[in-house]
């Protein structure tokens, strides 16, 4: 399950640097997180969950779905937010590739401040899809997450991700606009794919949602229907494996030009550049 995990990420993110099993002590904090990613100014913290998620329908047994949210989402978001905390706890923290303290030895030591952006990533082998996209809902059935960002998703939807995104600082720009989505307390979605064809609709996605329906008297904005778009695509691949017709930015020739640089460059800072001009490009289209 690691090993896939860290396979996708690393088909996202040519060249990042990726630190497994990673161990940390210090400051009342101990524990492990599966992977590390880091790419130019962004870290990402993965926690993986191999178990099978309840088999028995909801309508029969909902509580079994919840106690899998718990066993297989929350838990494995929290045990990655720890580490989050971990980094906040020094100006400089130390990594271990072992728990063993006889035989331990040191990966790395890590700034926080270096990152402009951390995200908070749990995968799970089984999808469970309406609720794990909507995870942050779910506080009054006793869910609890530590850290107000954190993404959930199945190994299917990081494969998904790796199939379709081929700039690896696009693919950031959305991890940034997911990681926003998360801390909506307006938008509801219930696909994971969802989230991506909204990003691919609108870009700021969980901002123009805000902007759209903030005043409206409802708390949440339910949206369906935008992943349709990225499994008609998958579609025609299906029927035409030599297809090659994928989801573009729309945007001049001249800016495509300059993220198809910084996205083949190694330039310190090319996402936060990246990110800028993403951020005044509207949104995507087919």
């Amino acid at each position: 399950m690691e090993h896939l995990a860290a396979k996708y990420f690393g088909r996202l993110l040519p060249a990042a640097t990726v630190f497994s099993n990673a161990h940390y002590t210090g400051h009342s904090l101990t524990g492990e997180v599966d992977a590390i990613v880091i790419y130019d100014d962004h870290l990402i913290i993965v926690e993986t969950k191999g178990g099978a998620y309840a088999p028995q329908p909801p309508a029969t047994d909902f509580a079994a779905h919840i106690d899998s949210v718990k066993e297989l989402g929350s838990r494995a978001t929290n045990q990655a937010a720890r580490f989050k905390k971990y980094l906040q706890t020094a100006p400089s923290v130390p990594i271990y590739d072992s728990n063993n303290k006889k035989t331990r030895s040191k990966l790395a030591d890590i700034e926080l401040s270096s990152f402009r952006h951390v995200s908070v990533c749990a995968v799970t082998l089984d999808p469970f899809t309406e609720l794990a996209a909507r995870l942050h809902h779910l506080t009054g059935f006793g869910i609890t997450l530590d850290d107000p960002g954190v993404w959930l998703m199945s190994v299917d939807d990081l494969h998904v991700y790796a199939a379709v995104f081929d700039n690896p600082l696009i693919f950031l720009h959305y991890v940034e606009q997911r990681t926003q989505a998360a801390q909506s307390t307006i938008l509801d979605l219930d696909d994971e794919l969802d989230h991506l064809g909204m990003y691919f609709g609108h870009s700021q996605y969980s901002q123009w949602v805000e902007d759209e329906y903030n005043a409206r008297p409802f708390e949440c904005a339910m949206f369906g229907g935008y992943r349709a778009r990225i499994e008609h695509i998958f579609a025609e691949h299906l029927k035409d494996p030599d297809s090659t017709r994928g989801l573009d930015q729309e945007m001049p020739k001249s800016l495509s030009e300059v993220l198809e640089f910084l996205g083949r460059s190694s330039l310190q800072g090319r996402a936060r550049v990246a990110s800028y001009l993403l951020d005044g490009s509207g949104g995507l289209a087919t």
